[in-house]
Order: C-alpha cells, then sequence, then structure tokens
C-alpha cells in the first residue's frame, strides 16, 4: 500500500530552503517509500536534475562510505538521497558537514535514517544549523483511512478559524476506532491478516533489541537488561515517565534505565508528550508522559483484547489533534 504521506510536501519546501534535509523515524515508517515518491514527484514536476538515491543497507555503498568518507560525498549528485545514513558512522556525519558548509547552495542532500535527529547528539552536533529536520511517524489516522478532513487542524485554528463553520466530520464509531489502534499505523501489516500482523510486531520488537540495530544510537553492554527495561516501558505506555519505579520492577540502577530509555528515545520507540500547560515555563516545569507509539500499542492489545478499551479510547483522542499516527 503506497500512500502519499503529508511529510512529502513538507520535504519538496525544506529541499528549496535548507542545504540538506534530514527525515527520521522509526523503523518501517515508510523512509524509503518517502523517498520514493519525491523523487517521482521530481521528475512528474519536471525538476532536473533528478533525485539519485543511495543506501547503506547496499554493503557496496556502506563500504565506500567508510573507507574514504570525504570522498564518498564529495562525488554525490545534487541532490541526492541517502537511505540509513546514521550507519555511515561519524566519518559520513563529519564529511557531510564539510561538504555543507563548503557549498551552501540548498537542496543538496536528503538524509534518511532510523533515529531521532532531535536526540541523537552526534548527529545533531554535525548538523545542526544545516539542515530541516522532518520525522516521519507511522500512517496518521487521515493517510490510513483516506479521510484527511481534520489534518490540518491546527493550521486551520490559527490561520482560518472562519473556516470551521458547517465543518463536519465523518462519524467513527468506538469499533472503528479500536481497530484503528489495533491495527496501528506502521504501513506493512495493514494489509495482513491479525495472525501474521500480530507477528510482525512482535518480530518488530525482536528486532529493535537487538545489537546490530541498538549500535547504530549507542552502546549496550548487556541486552538481556535492554529488553526488560523495553517490555517495562510498553507496560507503562501512557503513562507518566518515572525512571526510578522501572528500575525497581526491572532490578536495575535508576542511571541504567535512563541510558536504556534514552536509547529506545533514538530509535524513535520512545515519544514522550510534554504536559498542557497555559504557559511555557509551566510547561517545562511538569511533568513528561512517556508514550511508546503504534506497534506498542498494537501488540498490547492483542495480548489483552479484553482490558484495552477504554483507556485506548482517551489515548486515541490525543492522536486525532496531533494525527501522528493510528495510534498516538
Amino acid at each position: 500500500m503506497d500512500v502519499t504521506r503529508r511529510s512529502l510536501g513538507v520535504v519538496e519546501e525544506y529541499l528549496r530552503e535548507f542545504r540538506a534535509v534530514v527525515i527520521s523515524g522509526p523503523r518501517q515508517s515508510g523512509k524509503t517509500t518517502l523517498l520514493g515518491q519525491l523523487a517521482r514527484e521530481r521528475a512528474r514536476l519536471g525538476l532536473t536534475p533528478t533525485l539519485s538515491i543511495r543506501t547503506f543497507d547496499d554493503p557496496a555503498e556502506l563500504t565506500a562510505a567508510e573507507l574514504d568518507p570525504t570522498t564518498y560525498v564529495a562525488q554525490l549528485p545534487t541532490p541526492s538521497a541517502v537511505d540509513e545514513f546514521q550507519r555511515g558512522g561519524d566519518g559520513f556525519l563529519l564529511a557531510a558537514k564539510m561538504r555543507l558548509d563548503r557549498d551552501r547552495s540548498r537542496g543538496q542532500l536528503v538524509l534518511a535514517g532510523s533515529t531521532s535527529f532531535l536526540t541523537s547528539k552526534k548527529v545533531a552536533d554535525s548538523l545542526a544549523g544545516r539542515v530541516g529536520v522532518v520525522e516521519l511517524w507511522p500512517l496518521s489516522v487521515g493517510e490510513a483511512t483516506a479521510i484527511r478532513t481534520g489534518e490540518q487542524f491546527v493550521d486551520r485554528v490559527f490561520m482560518a478559524p472562519e473556516s470551521f463553520h458547517g465543518w463536519k466530520l465523518p462519524k467513527v464509531s468506538r469499533a472503528d476506532i479500536a481497530e484503528l489502534i489495533v491495527i496501528g499505523g506502521f504501513p506493512e501489516p495493514r494489509t495482513m491478516t491479525a495472525r501474521a500482523r500480530a507477528n510482525w510486531f512482535r518480530s518488530y520488537l525482536a528486532t529493535i533489541a537487538t545489537k546490530d540495530v541498538i549500535d547504530d544510537v549507542g552502546e549496550v553492554r548487556k541486552l538481556s537488561e535492554f529488553r526488560r527495561v523495553l517490555e517495562l516501558v510498553i507496560a507503562r505506555s501512557a503513562h507518566e515517565a518515572n525512571a526510578a519505579a522501572i528500575a525497581v520492577d526491572a532490578g536495575l540502577h535508576p542511571t541504567t534505565v535512563a541510558q536504556h530509555v534514552e536509547l529506545l528515545r533514538n530509535l524513535m520507540v520512545v515519544h514522550e508528550l510534554p504536559a498542557w500547560a497555559s504557559s511555557a515555563t509551566t510547561k517545562a516545569k511538569a511533568r513528561i508522559h512517556t508514550h511508546t507509539h503504534t506497534h506498542t500499542h498494537a501488540t498490547r492489545t492483542m495480548m489483552r483484547r479484553t482490558r484495552f478499551f477504554r483507556p485506548v479510547v482517551s489515548t486515541w483522542r490525543y492522536a486525532v489533534v496531533t494525527t501522528t499516527s493510528a495510534s498516538a
């Protein structure tokens, strides 16, 4: 299912305004598909030169970038996209920084990766001020259902409040809401049977907790401890973040738990929602809620179908406003 993402327009805009664009998002959220859509849209509009797409999932590309990152980055045509760029390591990031500092023309590079630009220190330090950042979450409700009436709600509130006169949203039943949350927002499992989808989510979580994936964003001494923290964070989804409580249940030091949660944040498995407040100061002082997005909700609701309905509905109301994922 190739759904045109709302982020496509944002990426196109940022390519016109910034030297480079970073697309960050959890694994399997559709970053590679978005790059393909970007290339096709540029071709449709007759924009030249065409977008060259490389990926560090290709061993030959990764090896070339690791052996001589400066030459590799220098020879990339404009515009070029590099998928899974975080696998290129510090050498690639420094070479990209060098290129962008030497040439300040806009629209040179699109870097897509399964790590959060906003929380990954080495990425942010290398590219800050040089790139526009687009966070690509799993499909929003509007993208998943092709009903996009409410997806510009916040923009309309501030820019065109009069447009709400006579505004009607399609009716959605509680059963429809529950089904959307169970299915989740990741594109691939949406068309699967319930059994296959449950297996996909289990495999996804198992893959997240492997050394190869974690090494892209950080370092873990004991994978068993990391997996334990992951399970406990999932169990506390949409609750107030409390590393000390997780540490007690996991039998680990709070500092260790905080380090593992930071890795999950870098992998974009954990997303922290700030508390609502009427002023910036109050908001900064308030406690945050740790929120694990689509795949964890779907996994948990499949495991506990008889227990999820009421809390999930209240969580859904938040998702309708943010439209970040089908189970935000």
